[in-house]
């Protein structure tokens, strides 16, 4: 059975507990009805826009040609999850109906009565009755159907009763003097050219889709953050891994052809009072005496090494071991040109050429190609 609930303008009046879908019956005031000729397409945005109301709902229907707004929906209706159908109290009354009154528990009596104007149109007016201000719901309803009778119209008067059974029982003893039936206010059928004047289905289901629909985004935005969360590590481990790959080649391509290169790279790491183009310079300066510079560059050998082979100048100094401490060794390529000298001659240059250039501390011929001349020159740098 649904929910049957009764309500007007200052909001709900019964509401018999029932659960399920609500069936509300509406009794509109005369200051709230309104009738509009010109709102050929109605919607409800449309209706709540011409009846001025921003904030509740308009209980409207199309009669004919005519708009009539009866009007507003209770917040608590709007706001109720099961399906809820409004209707107005002369929806259910059979055809030939002149008079209803509906009972709906001990307190709420609702009287209706149907007119017909001078045009032949037939429009109901309702309103409700305190039962409890007028002693009783009983002697309430025996009061209004004699009131009604005293009229002497001959008409069809509709008794429902929406009540606990003794209420019913009661009602019908009542009105038996009366030659009125009484019926159960649940047997009664809605009309059926008359359409709600307000409804919406029930929202549990589409709640329940939206909830499993939003936990299931939840969960998918919560795997797509983890997966990239562990993407982005992944990458960055990549970025990682290609810089060290990087460093490494680019330290290959340096060290490459360098027989010992950890050596040449100690003595690198060695802080040197002199720039290293200085000291390049300074070799290269005094390897041109000798001929034409093909190639420089500094070595990683001690000194004080030497060979067989080494023909070796040293700058004048009391002490041979002073020439080579603090002594950079640059390695020179030089092509000496046709006229090559004799050593006796080279030495003479190298002489001279050390004379001018103090910082020159020694400076050896190495090898025996006919082409170039390799020279080991020492640069003080200390």
């Amino acid at each position: 059975m649904a929910n049957v609930v009764l309500f007007s303008r200052q909001g709900l009046l019964y509401n018999d507990g029932n659960r399920g879908d609500t069936l509300a019956v509406f009794i509109p005031s005369r200051e709230q009805v309104r009738r509009y000729g010109d709102l050929h397409n109605p919607t409800t945005k449309a209706v709540k826009d011409s009846y001025g109301t921003a904030d509740q709902t308009p209980l409207w229907r199309k009669e004919g040609d005519t708009v009539v707004v009866y009007g507003l929906l209770s917040e608590e209706l709007f706001e109720r999850r099961s399906g809820v159908e409004v209707f107005l109290p002369e929806d259910f009354a059979p055809v030939g109906t002149s008079a209803l009154f509906y009972v709906f528990g001990d307190q709420w009596l609702v009287h209706g009565v149907r007119t017909v104007g001078e045009n032949g149109v037939a429009t109901w007016g309702s309103s409700k009755i305190d039962a409890k201000r007028a002693g009783g719901m009983v002697p309430a309803l025996v009061e209004a159907i004699s009131d009604r009778m005293l009229e002497g119209a001959v008409e069809r008067i509709l008794v429902a009763v929406h009540a606990d059974e003794d209420l019913y029982d009661n009602i019908r003893k009542a009105l038996e003097p009366f030659k009125v039936d009484v019926v159960r206010f649940e047997t009664l059928a809605k009309a059926v050219d008359k359409l709600p004047i307000y409804e919406h289905r029930d929202h549990g289901l589409l709640m329940l889709t939206t909830g499993v629909f939003s936990a299931l985004i939840f969960v998918l935005a919560l795997g797509y953050m983890a997966w990239g969360v562990f993407e982005e590590r992944r990458v960055d481990a990549q970025v990682v891994a290609v810089q060290e790959e990087l460093k490494r080649i680019q330290a290959d391509a340096r060290l490459g052809k360098i027989q010992n290169p950890k050596e040449v790279l100690a003595i690198i790491s060695r802080p040197l009072k002199q720039r290293p183009s200085a000291i390049l310079h300074a070799a290269g300066d005094v390897a041109t005496v000798f001929g034409d510079l093909q190639s420089i560059e500094m070595t990683s050998e001690d000194p004080s090494a030497g060979s067989n082979n080494r023909r070796r100048v040293n700058n004048r100094n009391p002490n041979p071991a002073a020439a080579t401490a603090g002594t950079v060794v640059v390695d020179a390529v030089v092509d000496p040109g046709v006229d090559r000298s004799l050593l006796v001659d080279q030495e003479r240059v190298a002489l001279s050429a050390m004379e001018s250039r103090p910082w020159i501390r020694f400076i050896e011929r190495e090898g025996d190609s006919k082409k170039t001349m390799s020279l080991r020159i020492g640069v003080q740098v200390e």
